[in-house]
């Protein structure tokens, strides 16, 4: 379907989602077939467990920000309290505790996501992003990784290309 939609469309990630999901056929998701020329798009949390000779995590450049409004907080008994809190502005010490802790989870899921994502692939793993201003935090999966990477990289224009080759059995 990936290349079907290449030949009558300009390539792009967004529309090629758009097609999919207007058509009018069958997805299968099915994701260990074992068949080659197959194109799998995932989430983070879908590819647990799944491996792919070339992985390109095309969405990089926006962090999490969001808190819920409805916060949990444990009195001292251990019991969660529900707290409603719809901004930071409203907030007293046990919200904004409870802000904290929510931000904190947020953030490991982020990391840990990011970890999934990375090591999804066998052999190449593109990492990209686009927006429509200059990231100036270090939070973003994009950011993290070419700082993580840049010592080890060599650059080719805009790109940075890590290798490191695999040998044979």
């Amino acid at each position: 379907q990936a290349l079907e939609y290449e030949r009558s469309h300009v390539p792009s990630l967004q529309g090629f989602l758009h097609w999919l999901a207007a058509a009018d056929f069958e997805v299968k998701r099915d994701l260990e077939t074992g068949q080659s020329n197959q194109v799998r798009i995932l989430t983070g949390h879908g590819s647990k467990g799944l491996q792919a000779p070339v992985v390109f995590l095309p969405d990089t450049m926006a962090a999490p920000d969001r808190t819920p409004k409805l916060l949990w907080a444990e009195d001292a008994d251990g019991f969660a309290l529900p707290i409603w809190s719809p901004n930071r502005d409203t907030d007293v010490p046990i919200s904004a505790e409870a802000r904290g802790l929510a931000a904190e989870k947020r953030d490991r899921e982020y990391h840990r996501l990011l970890y999934v994502a990375m090591t999804r692939a066998e052999d190449r793993l593109y990492v990209a992003g686009w927006g429509t201003k200059r990231v100036t935090t270090a939070s973003t999966w994009y950011q993290m990784i070419k700082d993580g990477l840049e010592p080890i990289a060599r650059s080719e224009g805009e790109r940075l290309v890590v290798e490191s080759p695999q040998k044979d059995p």
